[in-house]
C-alpha cells in the first residue's frame, strides 16, 4: 500500500498540460513536469524509474525523455507513460507494471 501511495503522490505533482497527442486514458502532464524531473534533487524517484522503462520500450531518438506515473493497482496493474521530444508534443500510453513492482489492490 505504501508503494501505491508514493505513486499517487507523484501523479499529483504532474501539472495538467495542453500540447499533446491522444491521452490513451492517461492524465495530462506539462513540459514543466519533465523539467522538474530532470532537474530534481532526487533523480531516482518512481517517475524517473518508470520513465526509464517507458523509454526502453519506445523506438525514439536520444532526445526523448519519459515520465512514468498514475499507477493503478490490481486488477489493472498499469501505469502511464508520457514521453516528450524536441517537437514539443507529449505522447501518452499505458503499460503493465513490470513484475518487479508490487501490484496490490487499493
Amino acid at each position: 500500500t505504501g508503494v501505491l501511495l508514493v505513486f499517487a503522490a507523484l501523479a499529483m505533482t504532474c501539472i495538467p498540460g495542453e500540447t499533446s497527442t491522444s491521452l490513451n486514458g492517461c492524465p495530462q502532464v506539462t513540459r514543466e513536469s519533465f523539467e522538474r524531473l530532470k532537474n530534481g534533487t532526487r533523480p531516482h524517484r518512481p517517475a524517473f524509474g518508470l520513465g526509464l522503462l517507458c523509454e526502453k520500450t519506445r523506438q525514439n531518438g536520444p532526445s526523448v525523455s519519459c515520465i512514468g506515473y498514475a499507477v493503478q493497482g490490481a486488477p489493472n496493474c498499469t501505469f502511464c507513460c508520457a514521453c516528450s521530444g524536441d517537437a514539443g508534443t507529449i505522447d501518452y500510453n499505458k503499460r503493465r507494471l513490470p513484475r518487479s513492482y508490487r501490484c496490490n489492490s487499493n
